[in-house]
């Protein structure tokens, strides 16, 4: 099984990939970057400390206001969600110094089997021949303390070992004006403007670009000069443009806000200049909405979750309001069975395809795999007859701690204190 790179693409030009290379994480031919994923196969991400507790609930109202996937608090995990550290006194790069009396309590993060290097990513091979990966040529752990997603028990140990926490974007090496944010809309870390707007690179034969006003040369100032893998180009008509390894740089007129990427999709021959991009399980596509991007299966049916909010009247907006691990986790696949599933069918998992990123495998009671996406269960809608219909979106179910509903209650179920009155609702899966 290979990773394919992300694109933002149509359902149609990606049905007919599948068609050739099958489900699972496939590769898929992105002429708009060679940027490394963030995360290769096998490598997933933790909300630290968000657990249950020991009397087996979810006391979520402690957790409000923390753990959304614009927090600070996340570390990468391996394929069971357990978190990953480094050694301080791994000095020497690609080796390990953690023998085997250490790797009793500090077991090396082992790579599946047809596992490979993506970016910051590396395997090394420690002295008894087994296979580890390194972040950054620092290999990296589990620890044996840690039993579910969220442990970090390990964090601090000695004071030499350190969660590997995933980190903001970093734009060191590009020019002034030009710096990378974390875009999910855009599928990555892309190129952005001083005011944060999106780059996107023209990935067709330079010079042939059509004459337009929607795609606007990002030009360059007049006393700029090459930097790193940033080059320049001069159009013929006094403009000096910015070129990313020999792709030129456009902005799109439609992106009116920073984080707008409104262009994707419109013409493959521009896409986000992305730096790094985020991996998506084939049958997975990106589509636009008037909120922004959702995740849609390759024939258009929209993808859900299915969330808490603590207002009962307002999921706080169609894009659903943020993600917060902790009650996705405590939800798992048990806020849909039995008569549920006649409504809502579950996002199935290909065989052989391995969770990445914040993609993770839920198996349920029937022992059937089902995508997860930031915890969260995805499912899509039976209503849903045509490409982009989104009828399952904002229905929800009351829910509540209350001692009179406590039996009908699917907190309860789920063993979940959320401290409030509180529905369930439906909403599209976004980035």
């Amino acid at each position: 099984m290979t990773i394919r790179r992300y694109a933002l693409c149509t359902a149609a030009a990606l049905t007919a990939h599948l068609a050739a290379s099958g489900l699972g994480f496939a590769a898929q031919p992105a002429p708009a970057t060679d940027a490394p994923e963030i995360a290769p196969v096998g490598v997933t991400v933790a909300a630290l400390g968000f657990t249950r507790e020991a009397d087996g609930f979810v006391r979520f109202n402690k957790l409000i206001g923390g753990g959304t996937v614009r927090g600070t608090n996340y570390t990468y995990a391996n394929a069971e969600g357990m978190t990953l550290y480094t050694y301080d006194k791994d000095t020497a790069a690609g080796k390990s110094s953690c023998d085997a009396v250490c790797s009793v309590v500090w077991p090396a993060a082992t790579p599946a089997a047809n596992a490979k290097p993506s970016g910051n990513w590396s395997i090394i091979v420690r002295e008894d021949g087994a296979k580890q990966w390194a972040y950054q040529g620092k290999p990296a752990y589990t620890h044996a303390k840690d039993k579910q997603s969220g442990d970090s028990y390990g964090s601090g140990a000695d004071n030499v070992w350190r969660v590997l926490a995933v980190k903001p974007p970093e734009g060191g090496g590009t020019p002034f004006g030009i710096s990378v944010h974390d875009i999910a809309d855009a599928g990555g870390h892309v190129l952005v403007d001083n005011e944060g707007k999106t780059l996107y690179a023209f990935t067709g034969k330079a010079g042939q670009e059509p004459a337009t006003e929607v795609w606007i040369p990002f030009a360059a100032p007049a006393l700029a000069n090459p930097v790193g893998a940033f080059s320049l180009i001069d159009r013929g008509d006094g403009t000096v443009q910015w070129v990313h390894k020999g792709r030129p740089l456009y902005k799109y007129a439609g992106d009116l806000m920073a984080g707008d990427v409104n262009g994707s999709g419109l013409d493959k021959r521009w896409q986000p200049a992305l730096m790094v991009h985020y991996p998506l399980p084939a049958q997975v596509v990106l589509q636009t909405s008037p909120d922004g991007k959702i995740m849609t299966t390759a024939d258009g049916k929209t993808i859900y979750r299915h969330d808490i909010y603590g207002r009962p009247e307002s999921n706080d907006g169609a894009r659903g309001g943020v993600y917060q691990p902790a009650m996705g986790r405590a939800m798992g696949t048990k806020s849909c069975e039995a008569e549920c599933l006649k409504t809502w069918r579950p996002l199935a998992v290909a065989k052989g395809a391995q969770p990445s990123w914040r993609w993770t495998i839920l198996t349920r009671e029937d022992g059937t795999k089902q995508w997860a996406y930031n915890g969260y269960a995805l499912y899509t809608y039976v209503g849903d007859k045509r490409a982009g219909d989104t009828l399952g979106a904002n229905t929800w179910d009351i829910g509540t701690n209350d001692h009179d509903l406590k039996a009908v209650s699917l907190l309860a179920k789920l063993r979940v204190d959320y401290g409030s009155t509180s529905a369930f609702f439906w909403t599209p899966a976004h980035p």
